[in-house]
C-alpha cells in the first residue's frame, strides 16, 4: 500500500526541519521528512572527527549536504584521517549565522527541544598591524573621537527607525545610504565589515540596506553587544544536536525523517499535490500527502516540478538569483585554548571558481596566521579550506530581498509551500532559513508561529 502523510518535508535543512519540528510538536501533524544526504542539516551540516575513518566521510556529505568542496588542506587530506588528526574535534560545514539568543533558540524552547547554545564573548579588531580590544560602552580604540561619533551615529539611526521606513531601505544599495550620511571613511569601514558579515557580502553595492538595519537591529535589542564577538558555538556533536532534537518532535508526533532518500519528483494532480516520488535504498516509491513543504533551494525547484505549473516570468526570475558564496577556515591546533579556529571570507559565486583567488586567499590566511601567532606552525595539527558558491543561497542584494523573494505558499499549485534562506523571510544564512521556518509553519498550520519569537525578530 501506498504511504501516507499530512506533510511531506522535502529536504533536511534547517528551515525544513525546524517547520516540520513545530507543526509536529505543537499541532501533531503526522510528518514524513526526506533527505537525499546522508546526514541532517543540509548547509549546516557536523562532522565529528572520530567518526570520520576515511576522507570520503567528510567530503562527500560536505558536497552533498554542504554543497561545499575542499580547497586546501594541510598536511594532505589522506595523512589527515591516516594519522587521525581530526580525533578529539567537533567541526563543522562552515559558518552557519546561528545565535545563542536567536531565533533557533526559542523554536527549540517552544517544542521542548532546548539546546545549550553556547555566546562568545569577546572581540578584537584588526588595524595597523594589532589587535584592538573591543569593549563596551567605549570609544574604539583604532578611531579617532570624530571617526567613532559618526560610527555611533548611523548606528542610532538604524535603531530608531520604524519598521515600515527599513522595508522602505530594501532595494537602496548600502553604500548609497552610508554615503548620504557621513563623510568618515573610519565610519564607512567599520559599517562595511559589519555588514559583511551580516550579509556575507563584502561589495557596499550590493548590500541591502535594509536587510543590513533588521539585522543590526535584532542583534541590539536582543541585548548582543559587538563587544561579545560573534556566532555561538556547541559542543559534541556540534550543530547536528540541533537537527536530531528537531528529529525527535517529528518522530514523536508518529512522523519519521529519512536520510539517503532522493525526492524525484513532487506529484502534481489537477493543480494540486499530491504527494512526491522518492528514490530510496530499494528503488522508488511513493508517497501521498495533502501538503508538501520544498525546502530545496528555490533555484533547484524545477528539478522536482515542471515550469509549466509557474508562470514564465516567475521561472525567469527564480532561475535570476544570484548566491553569495565563501571561503572558510577551519583549524585544529594542538594547545587548548585555540584548540579550533574558524573564519570565513565573503566570495562572490565567480570568485569560488577562481583558483587564483582562492589560492590567494588560502596564502593571506595563513600568512596572517605565522606572522600574528610565532608559534602557529608547530601548534597546528590540522587545517582545511572548505569553499561554497552557496554560503548564502539568494544574496541579500538590492531587488533580491523583501517581497523580491518567492512566496512561502505556492499562489499556483494548491498545497505547495516553500522554506529555507531563498525564499521570504530575512536573516543571515541559518538564521534566514530559521524566519522562513516560522512564516512556513504558520502558513500551513493553524497557529502564528511568529510570536515564539520577540516582535523585533518577526
Amino acid at each position: 500500500m501506498k504511504e501516507h502523510f499530512d506533510i511531506v518535508f522535502v529536504g533536511a535543512g534547517i528551515g525544513g526541519l525546524c517547520a516540520a519540528g513545530l507543526l509536529a510538536a505543537r499541532e501533531g501533524r503526522r510528518i514524513l521528512v526526506l533527505e537525499r544526504a546522508s546526514q541532517l542539516g543540509g548547509r549546516a551540516t557536523s562532522f565529528v572527527g572520530d567518526e570520520l575513518e576515511a576522507w570520503d566521510d567528510y567530503a562527500r556529505p560536505l558536497g552533498v549536504a554542504g554543497r561545499t568542496r575542499v580547497h586546501r588542506a594541510l598536511p594532505d587530506p589522506d595523512a589527515i584521517v591516516r594519522e587521525h588528526r581530526l580525533d578529539g574535534y567537533v567541526f563543522e560545514t562552515g559558518i552557519h549565522g546561528i545565535f545563542p539568543w536567536g531565533r533557533l533558540g526559542h523554536i527549540l524552547n517552544a517544542i521542548g527541544k532546548p539546546v545549550p547554545l553556547a555566546p562568545n564573548d569577546a572581540a578584537q579588531w584588526h588595524d595597523g598591524g594589532r589587535f584592538h580590544r573591543v569593549r563596551r560602552g567605549e570609544r574604539f580604540p583604532w578611531m579617532n573621537e570624530r571617526d567613532h561619533g559618526e560610527t555611533k551615529k548611523l548606528v542610532r539611526e538604524m535603531l530608531r527607525m520604524a519598521a515600515r521606513e527599513i522595508d522602505d531601505l530594501d532595494h537602496v544599495p548600502f553604500k548609497v545610504w552610508l554615503r548620504e550620511r557621513t563623510d568618515s571613511d573610519r565610519a564607512i569601514e567599520f559599517h562595511n565589515v559589519m555588514a559583511g558579515i551580516n550579509l556575507t557580502l563584502t561589495d557596499l553595492d550590493k548590500m541591502s540596506t535594509g536587510d543590513n538595519i533588521r539585522i543590526n537591529r535584532q542583534c541590539v535589542f536582543a541585548g548582543y553587544n559587538m563587544a561579545n564577538g560573534g556566532t555561538g558555538a556547541l559542543g559534541e556533536p556540534g550543530y547536528r544536536m540541533v537537527f536530531d532534537r528537531l528529529a525527535e518532535a517529528v518522530r514523536s508526533a508518529r512522523g519519521e525523517v529519512r536520510t539517503g532518500s532522493r525526492v524525484k519528483e513532487i506529484v502534481v494532480r489537477g493543480g494540486r499535490v499530491a504527494g512526491v516520488v522518492v528514490q530510496g535504498a530499494t528503488g522508488d516509491y511513493e508517497v501521498s500527502a495533502p501538503l508538501v513543504v520544498s525546502n530545496i533551494p528555490i533555484q533547484n525547484t524545477f528539478t522536482v516540478l515542471p515550469e509549466n505549473l509557474f508562470p514564465a516570468e516567475g521561472v525567469k526570475r527564480v532561475r535570476s538569483f544570484w548566491s553569495a558564496g565563501g571561503l572558510c577556515v577551519t583549524y585544529g591546533m594542538r594547545r587548548p585554548l585555540l584548540r579550533l579556529i574558524e573564519g570565513y571570507v565573503p566570495l562572490t559565486e565567480p570568485e569560488t571558481r577562481d583558483q587564483a583567488i582562492l589560492d590567494r586567499v588560502c596564502d593571506a590566511i595563513l600568512g596572517f596566521m605565522r606572522g600574528t601567532y610565532p608559534a602557529f606552525d608547530a601548534d597546528l595539527k590540522w587545517v582545511v579550506f572548505p569553499v561554497t558558491n552557496f554560503l548564502c543561497g539568494v544574496a541579500p542584494s538590492p531587488h533580491q530581498v523583501g517581497e523580491a523573494k518567492p512566496e512561502i505558499k505556492s499562489p499556483y499549485v494548491e498545497g505547495l509551500f516553500f522554506t529555507g534562506d531563498t525564499v521570504r523571510g530575512w536573516g543571515c544564512a541559518a538564521d534566514a532559513a530559521v524566519h522562513a521556518s516560522l512564516l512556513c509553519a504558520s502558513a500551513v498550520g493553524s497557529q502564528d508561529y511568529l510570536h515564539i519569537v520577540p516582535e523585533f525578530m518577526r
